[in-house]
């Protein structure tokens, strides 16, 4: 819960230069660990545990724990297990040649009916009263990202396919018209413009694509994302933005007729 409250409310906020992974499940060396949010920005990783935690706690600094005030229990060890993490992190990065990322852990509490007293200065711990402060920070930071830096995220990504691939087969659950349509660069992900009669142009790393290509990649993510739905001409044109693409709809229907195979007539016509 605490996690898609933060990846709904705040992560949302940040500009699209970053590239949010959330949800890992790495292994290094027989050791496996989780990521509730992994930041990448420029040379610089981001690794965040999200806590939804209520009611009173004290840190106490003999051993690094939070305790819940007035309760003799053993004390949660979440800023351990993030150092942990963080560790196995790295040694995960300089296994893959990612060695001169720089990871910073933060600890971030979600609940305003959290409180934690005895804090000292200096620990990866974002209140929920500093949250605002803590996004502001991030948005500020100048963000130039590479190829390199999707190569990093697509190589977590299948780290996580290949620990848990169970996940990946899991139904997708979204509402199709909160989705953001159009096209999107397949290097940097950004938006792409309509350049000429038959290119597009990615407006943030200048990226170019031939429009047939980008719709038919755009046809395979509407495949993947609702198989139960059928591909008309329409439909693939909603998809790719609608008139905001600049692309009419009957260079929509040439490209699916060149491409696919045509079933039906008129407006019963579908592509498969």
């Amino acid at each position: 819960m605490g996690e898609c409250h933060f990846d709904k409310e705040w992560l949302t906020r940040l500009p699209d230069d970053w590239i949010i992974l959330n949800d890992l499940e790495l292994e290094h060396n027989n050791s496996s660990f989780q990521i509730d949010s992994l930041l990448i920005a420029s040379k610089n990783l981001y690794l965040i545990d999200v806590k939804n935690f209520e009611n009173d706690y004290y840190y106490e600094p003999s051993d690094d724990r939070l305790y819940y005030v007035g309760y003799n229990q053993d004390g949660n060890d979440a800023l351990n297990q993030l150092k942990r993490s963080e560790r196995l992190l790295g040694n995960l990065l300089a296994n893959l040649r990612y060695g001169d990322f720089k990871t910073k852990r933060n600890l971030v509490f979600v609940n305003p009916a959290f409180s934690l007293y005895e804090l000292k200065r200096g620990l990866p711990i974002v209140l929920p009263t500093q949250l605002e402060r803590f996004m502001e920070g991030l948005k500020r930071q100048q963000i130039i990202n590479t190829p390199r830096q999707h190569d990093l995220a697509k190589a977590l990504i299948e780290k996580t396919m290949s620990v848990n691939p169970r996940k990946f087969h899991e139904p997708i659950h979204f509402d199709y018209g909160e989705l953001q349509k159009g096209f999107f660069c397949k290097n940097c992900f950004s938006l792409m413009l309509k350049k000429s009669w038959y290119q597009l142009i990615c407006s943030k790393c200048g990226e170019v694509e031939q429009i047939d290509d980008a719709v038919m990649r755009n046809v395979g993510d509407y495949q993947l994302l609702m198989p139960d739905k059928v591909i008309t001409t329409n439909n693939i044109f909603e998809w790719c933005g609608g008139e905001r693409s600049e692309v009419s709809i009957q260079t929509y229907r040439r490209i699916l007729i060149q491409n696919m195979q045509r079933k039906g007539f008129k407006k019963n016509t579908i592509f498969i």
